[in-house]
């Protein structure tokens, strides 16, 4: 699973009026929660509004090129430009954190979003989203100054779990579902290993880390089940 860091952007709980009638040539974090949120807080944003907006997100976005039933556009993010990779029909995001046109373009035509398509078809349905979506604003909110507060010690082990493009800083060992679209110097980065099975053997051994990070990865994906999440998950 590559889970593709990330598809929302994490904003306050109430955002101010957009420009609907704007194109974007880059799009970024802010413009994606003012797009969504706009005028509402997180627990009041309806299904039917998520769709709509995201709708009028699209019809913002100046597209670069168009790849059959997908757009690809800018997405900055830190100072960094990643492209993005839209389906038109449904309006989600299906491919992301491409450093380059050519890249995303030679993905989509190799099949890359049909093969995460299997691989998790729940990040390609639109109900599903919005409850990720709203999910990750109220995690975010939650646990991001505990997050900011967490520092690396000398000589502990970080894995972030389900790392995708965008791993922690933190991090001393990765890993994820899909190989990723770059390399991270220092990084101990690790693929191949699916967390959309509930049981799943990952390639280390007891009280290897010291932390464990993990951004949506493992909630997105057992979420189903009402059990505690690691006694799916063998060290």
């Amino acid at each position: 699973m590559n889970t593709q860091k990330h598809f929302f952007g994490i904003g306050q709980n109430r955002i101010g009026s957009s420009n609907t009638n704007r194109k974007y040539s880059n799009i970024t974090p802010k413009i994606v929660s003012e797009t969504l949120l706009r005028g509402k807080s997180i627990e009041e944003l309806t299904y039917s509004e998520f769709l709509n907006r995201l709708k009028e997100l699209r019809q913002k976005t100046s597209f670069a090129q168009i790849v059959g039933n997908y757009g690809i556009y800018k997405y900055r993010d830190k100072k960094q430009t990643y492209y993005h990779a839209a389906d038109l029909r449904t309006n989600l995001d299906v491919l992301t954190g491409r450093k380059t046109i050519k890249k995303i373009i030679s993905d989509i035509q190799k099949g890359d979003i049909e093969y995460l398509k299997r691989q998790n078809p729940n990040m390609f349905d639109p109900r599903y989203m919005y409850q990720l979506f709203k999910r990750s604003h109220i995690e975010s909110e939650k646990y991001s100054e505990r997050v900011k507060r967490f520092a690396l010690k000398q000589g502990q082990k970080v894995l972030d779990l389900a790392a995708g493009d965008y791993p922690d800083l933190r991090a001393t060992h990765a890993i994820d579902l899909k190989k990723p679209s770059k390399s991270f110097k220092g990084l101990n980065y690790k693929y191949g290993y699916n967390f959309n099975k509930e049981t799943i053997k990952l390639p280390y051994s007891n009280n290897y880390f010291d932390i464990v990070v993990s951004i949506g990865g493992l909630g997105r994906n057992f979420e189903s089940q009402k059990k505690y999440i690691m006694k799916y998950i063998e060290f």
